[in-house]
């Protein structure tokens, strides 16, 4: 071990003394081990904390305990283990403001309250908080720490991040900060700007840099890696690369891979859980950490969908006892795997993540379509379309809007493009327009697909605008 790395090991100890009065080494240890139990040993586990964290609600959650009396759930059903998930309420967002502080709980002290917000694929803003005790407050740390080794990489090693939310980025000019940034190096770059002029800045502050992990979303990136293979860069010491925040698609998984020459890890999380699942090594689907959450997948009816079906993903943070999240709807789609991975890790998969509940397109019959099918479509139709976005605002009819090299496709491509639209949904009427671009959202990401039909529906249930979050909270 190099003295830079007994340095950064040491200081990175006496921080989280400091600052969370717990050792993080001491914490790793389970954690690491954690995921090699059989998945029999960590869902026994998963059960466990979520029975105290249930009690925890009776006694000290005014919303959940009044939920629990309402149905005639008893205290001593609930310690049994006797409560099933079904009978718990579906959270989300609306359900939140119109609870206001009645989600927070009343035996936590402020000072064990970490505020966060998030604004979500629809803009649909959250002010919402984190649990910040010991040692609760180092979960969401320590599964971000053991993704980074799936990558190969430590999470001492240089990292390059491209990403749109610049809160996301971290503070400068404070002593802690400084300290931070020698033990933790990090190189935060912006998706925002992607000139040409932006991407050449870029790769030479990575060339200077040398990061051994680049995370990114996989939009922005993609086009970086075209940028590169074009200009034939290449960065020296990079390992591995992250995607998260937006539907990663093979072709773009390709393209990365291509460029950098070094192997993608798609990942899976939120603001209000942090890291939830990722790609270990055997590429074989998104572990998810069920030692710190409690994940289903349910049908729109609310019955748990069998491996392998599509359904919209509900969470429990086993690990929030300020603000607990129970059940709550993420508005994100995927499937789970009937396989185990070949790893060895009992943590179950994920098979796939297919965007957002808001990016499904209504048809006139009843049915929809994902985003995979828009995204296959036009990379298929024409290699001249640089983007696209694909916009419903009535249930017979969607516009298509295409930035294409030259302007315009040609008129074969775009019969083409009907056509093979009028066989997935026949009925559905198709108004294609050309832009010079089509604009990021306001954390950065590029939606290729926006149901304003999902969106207002989602929108007219709310009940409270108000935040929950204030720097008083009790």
């Amino acid at each position: 071990m190099t003295p830079r790395r007994v340095l950064q090991k040491t200081l990175s100890e006496l921080y989280y003394q400091f600052r969370y009065r717990s050792s993080i080494s001491r914490r790793a240890r389970p954690v690491e081990q954690s995921q090699w139990k059989s998945k029999l040993e960590l869902e026994s586990q998963q059960r466990r904390k979520l029975t105290r964290l249930l009690i925890h609600c009776y006694d000290n959650v005014p919303y959940y305990a009044n939920q629990f009396r309402r149905q005639g759930i008893e205290r001593d059903v609930i310690s049994k283990g006797g409560l099933g998930m079904a009978e718990i309420p579906i959270l989300d967002k609306a359900t939140i403001r119109s609870a206001g502080r009645g989600v927070l709980a009343r035996n936590i002290p402020a000072t064990y309250a970490r505020s966060s917000s998030t604004s979500g694929s629809t803009g649909e803003c959250l002010f919402f908080w984190l649990d910040a005790s010991p040692p609760r407050a180092l979960s969401g740390t320590l599964t971000t720490q053991r993704f980074i080794r799936w990558c190969g990489v430590e999470p001492f090693d240089r990292q390059a991040t491209l990403w749109g939310a610049r809160f996301d980025a971290p503070r400068t000019g404070r002593v802690r900060d400084r300290i931070r940034g020698f033990v933790y190096p990090f190189l935060f770059l912006s998706s925002y700007e992607l000139s040409r002029s932006a991407m050449v800045e870029y790769a030479n502050r990575i060339r200077q840099f040398r990061p051994v992990l680049l995370t990114s979303y996989p939009t922005p990136l993609e086009r970086f890696a075209e940028f590169c293979r074009e200009e034939n860069l290449s960065f020296d010491g990079l390992k591995a690369i992250v995607c998260s925040a937006e539907t990663l698609h093979p072709a773009q998984r390709q393209t990365i891979e291509g460029s950098f020459g070094v192997p993608v890890f798609n990942s899976y999380g939120s603001r209000e859980f942090s890291d939830i699942a990722q790609e270990c090594a055997a590429h074989n689907g998104l572990h998810v950490c069920i030692d710190r959450l409690f994940l289903e997948v349910l049908r729109d009816d609310g019955r748990p969908c069998v491996p392998g079906e599509v359904g919209e993903l509900v969470i429990t943070d086993l690990d929030n006892y300020v603000m607990p999240f129970i059940r709550y709807r993420t508005g994100d789609l995927g499937s789970l795997s009937p396989l185990p991975c070949p790893c060895g890790r009992g943590l179950p998969l994920l098979e796939s993540i297919e965007g957002r509940v808001f990016d499904l397109i209504d048809l006139p019959s009843g049915g929809t379509i994902s985003g995979t099918f828009w995204t296959l479509l036009t990379r298929h139709a024409s290699r001249d379309i640089v983007k696209f976005q694909v916009v419903q605002e009535r249930v017979n009819e969607i516009c298509l809007d295409l930035v294409v090299k030259g302007g315009s496709l040609r008129s074969e491509e775009e019969a083409l493009l009907r056509a093979r639209i009028a066989e997935k949904a026949p009925g559905l009427r198709v108004l294609i327009k050309y832009a010079t671009d089509i604009p990021v959202t306001a954390a950065g990401k590029h939606r290729f697909v926006i149901n304003k039909l999902r969106c207002a529906k989602t929108f007219s249930d709310r009940t409270n605008e108000g935040r929950v979050c204030s720097t008083r909270w009790r």
